[in-house]
């Protein structure tokens, strides 16, 4: 690890910034005395778990059963009903692309 002064990082920011991942790391000083480490990111995990819609709906389908459509825009609507948000053309073509997207696993 490398120590530095803070003004020495002040002046050499961009020496600094270019060389910490092969120091593995910055001390940095002020009046001779440490007081920070500037470190590199550690690498990350990239093994944590991806979204997977199929998962996803075969667990929503567990969890709440089959036909059952968790999205924010039916529940609006619904407390919405005294108002004409979308033409009931519009929201009958909506509903439907859900359907057929729910029988289709996407």
């Amino acid at each position: 690890m490398r120590t530095m002064s803070v003004e020495d990082v002040h002046e050499r920011w961009q020496e600094l910034i270019a060389s910490l991942a092969s120091e593995g790391g910055i001390l940095m000083t002020r009046d001779g005395e440490p007081f920070a480490k500037l470190l590199p990111p550690e690498p990350e995990d990239d093994d944590r778990p991806r979204y997977d819609p199929v998962a996803q709906k075969r667990w929503r389908e567990e969890m709440w059963g089959k036909g059952v459509m968790m999205d924010s825009l039916s529940g609006l609507l619904e407390d919405r009903e005294d108002r004409e948000l979308i033409s009931p053309e519009a929201l009958a073509a909506w509903l439907e692309k859900q359907e057929d997207c729910d029988e289709n696993g996407g």
